[in-house]
């Protein structure tokens, strides 16, 4: 998402562990489960369709929920079926937290064991990846590979009871748009954000509260001094926590950079959810250039030149789709930090929500002031400080 209070409720995990187990039916481990179910799941099928995507994965295996463990119902080595999840398996499925092993001498690759979710954000199982690291890549760049492959399968599962059965035809793969293959060049690109509409000035601080449906939130977005370099680029970082009833919700680092016509281009983002003190979930983090994610632009240098016109905010099939429009360049906006005139009016909307549509007004010299969705929840501008 781009820099701003989420106009979304966060979507925390509401299902308890222990009713996670009892939503999910899992096969009996039998000699004939193994035959049987080896090679014509919806699980199986969405792994090997995943690999064949990625062959930098040199293994996968996933894990359905059963009593408090899990068993493997899908591999890419059919003769794992049936097999038990080993007690580091277990942990990262109860603790949310991913088990790592790096690589060895006899195993090459990092061994990744994460909780698995449904598209609806359901614990379903584990998801356990073999995946080898680029040439000097370091090990967080390794892990958000494998975050983003998993986040890709997440999208495909409707729900645990899917997994076991053959491919629902309820759950055709996500559409991708082979139109959007862009190349930046890093030479292209300034060192500082400075469009008037979206200026990233280090050491600002934007406050934001809830309105509507939404008025138990309030979020702080801080431009930070760090920056992150992505496809090349040095991207500004920019932090954005959304609170619930003044209790942390969501931690978020986004990263942006200003090419040298002023457009300003979203490169990913790290995102955590929390829930008591918890993270809870990353879904949603992606970076461009990893595992077939995208940039997009989040401001245009000349706004007016493309009113009517819909671009792509940020791109990773499944799970970031943001679309924009600008619709107005003249509107005047109120908030509690002030009024203001001739700002820019942008629609969102996502084929991911195709429910949710919102709209964004960026002021000059100051950037995000408001966000209004149609179905009534928003956020406002209501303090600016600066170092």
């Amino acid at each position: 998402m781009v820099v701003s209070t989420r106009i979304h409720a966060v979507a925390l995990r509401r299902l308890t562990f222990a009713a996670a187990l009892a939503a999910v039916p899992i096969a009996a481990t039998s000699c004939a489960f193994r035959q049987k179910r080896a090679e014509n799941t919806f699980a199986q099928q969405l792994l090997r369709e995943v690999v064949q995507r990625h062959p930098e994965i040199k293994g996968m295996e996933m894990a359905g929920l059963r009593g408090d463990g899990c068993v493997t119902i899908a591999a890419t080595d059919a003769g794992d079926i049936g097999d038990t999840c080993d007690g580091k398996e277990k942990r990262a499925l109860r603790s949310g937290e991913p088990d790592v092993e790096a690589p060895t001498r006899r195993e090459p690759a990092y061994i990744i064991a994460e909780a698995l979710h449904d598209a609806d954000g359901a614990l379903v199982g584990l998801l356990i990846t073999d995946i080898a690291p680029n040439a000097g890549e370091g090990r967080e760049a390794v892990l958000a590979r494998a975050r983003a492959i998993r986040q890709e399968i997440e999208a495909r599962i409707p729900s645990g009871a899917h997994l076991t059965q053959g491919t629902p035809a309820s759950a055709p793969a996500p559409a991708i748009d082979t139109s959007y293959d862009l190349r930046l060049d890093p030479s292209a690109f300034t060192s500082a954000v400075t469009n008037p509409y979206f200026p990233l000035v280090p050491g600002t601080t934007f406050h934001y509260r809830g309105t509507g449906a939404a008025q138990t939130e309030s979020t702080v977005v801080t431009v930070t001094y760090d920056t992150r370099i992505v496809m090349g680029i040095a991207a500004t970082a920019v932090r954005d926590q959304v609170f619930e009833h003044g209790e942390l919700a969501e931690d978020t680092y986004d990263w942006y950079a200003q090419d040298v016509q002023g457009n300003v281009w979203y490169l990913g983002e790290e995102t955590k959810e929390y829930r008591d003190g918890r993270v809870v979930s990353t879904e949603g983090s992606w970076q461009a250039g990893v595992g077939g994610a995208k940039p997009g632009i989040i401001m245009w240098g000349d706004p007016a030149a493309h009113i009517g016109e819909t671009y792509w905010q940020e791109y990773l099939v499944g799970v970031a789709e943001d679309r924009g429009k600008v619709l107005s360049v003249r509107d005047e906006v109120v908030v509690p930090f002030g009024r203001f005139q001739t700002c820019v009016r942008t629609e969102d909307t996502t084929p991911l929500e195709p429910q949710v549509r919102e709209h964004k007004y960026y002021c000059r010299g100051i950037g995000l002031v408001k966000e209004a969705e149609v179905a009534g929840e928003g956020s406002e501008l209501v303090a600016v400080r600066r170092r």
